[in-house]
């Protein structure tokens, strides 16, 4: 995690209705703005219980989202 660098942090119990994954609706439009030259960073911090496979599924899908950001 970069200091000097703007962020964008979400560090909640990961549940459906606090959307985070919002932000990877539009992957493009992600990789146009940090293609701009500004660069920004995302710093997801959640959990879920050890049964509770609708949030576990949720995690993944915004691990999913950012393994597509991760390189561009």
């Amino acid at each position: 995690m970069e200091v000097d660098v703007f962020t964008i942090g979400f560090a909640r119990w990961a549940t459906p209705y606090k959307r985070a994954v919002l932000i990877f609706t539009d992957i493009e439009r992600l990789k146009l703005i940090a293609s701009n030259g500004d660069p920004f960073q995302l710093v997801f911090s959640g959990k879920a219980r050890p049964k509770d496979y609708v949030r576990k599924e949720l995690i993944r899908r915004i691990i999913q989202a950012i393994g597509k950001l991760k390189f561009e």
